[in-house]
């Protein structure tokens, strides 16, 4: 049978009991910006503002560990998860673990991700362009942490499959709230920096986790749907998780 800590299920409802604590705080650092996220504070602003959010930005409600894989889990390919026949959304993202850092580096597989789902509001500057494997945009928590801003670079060592360092230096196009980027988060959840499909191609052999966003047609009570049709694929075996992102 899957593991239920092999995925990280994203629940709503506790979002939308939290919002007003994670949504005062992105408004709080909104200074770092210089008063640009003055638009976007005001359409933030009413009762139901986080929960809208939410729903505007087609977040997932889960992410399922595929790769790398080990020899006492499952084999379970990018393709076989997004296969599953609840999922309305998917696609393939790649987390990095920079070395001596805070930040958790996410680079799409393809437009899917912030095109028709996961979508991120840009607070300061631009989306980073798709086909660009320099750009990056970087979460509002992350830009206050690291006194970022739109245009300046952000640097990284990454590491490559043989282990060895690699040393970035990114242009960071704009500064976003997306979900999974508001605090409280476990561990350094929310120092998020988005990377783009040019990079995922062009640095495939960086050391890293392979993992599927999945949107459900009907939400969480898809889930025990989602877990029989991943076991069933699994033939029973377990899953290990190698990651986590923070949830929403």
């Amino acid at each position: 049978m899957v593991s239920v800590t092999a995925v990280w299920l994203f629940l709503r409802a506790e979002a939308r009991r939290r919002w007003r604590a994670w949504l005062s705080l992105a408004l709080i650092v909104g200074v770092f910006t210089g008063g640009v996220v003055t638009a976007a504070a005001g359409a933030l602003r009413t009762g139901s503002a986080y929960a809208r959010f939410l729903d505007w930005s087609k977040a997932p409600d889960a992410i399922v560990a595929a790769e790398p894989y080990n020899r006492s889990s499952a084999r379970l390919s990018p393709a076989a998860v997004m296969r599953v026949p609840q999922a309305a959304d998917a696609a393939v993202i790649k987390t990095l673990l920079p070395d001596g850092s805070i930040i958790q580096f996410l680079s799409p597989a393809s437009n899917a991700i912030p095109g028709q789902f996961w979508k991120r509001k840009i607070l300061s500057g631009r989306l980073a362009d798709p086909g660009r494997p320099g750009e990056v945009n970087v979460s509002f928590a992350l830009a206050q942490r690291l006194h970022l801003r739109a245009g300046g670079p952000l640097r990284l060592v990454l590491t490559t499959a043989a282990g060895r360092p690699a040393a970035f230096v990114f242009h960071v196009a704009g500064i976003d709230a997306a979900q999974a980027e508001f605090p409280p988060q476990p561990g350094n959840g929310g120092y998020v920096a988005w990377g783009t499909p040019a990079f995922y191609r062009q640095h495939r052999a960086l050391d890293g986790f392979v993992q599927v966003a999945l949107r459900f047609h009907h939400g969480g009570r898809d889930w025990p749907a989602v877990l029989r049709e991943l076991s069933k694929n699994a033939r029973g075996k377990p899953r290990r998780p190698h990651c986590s992102l923070p949830s929403r």
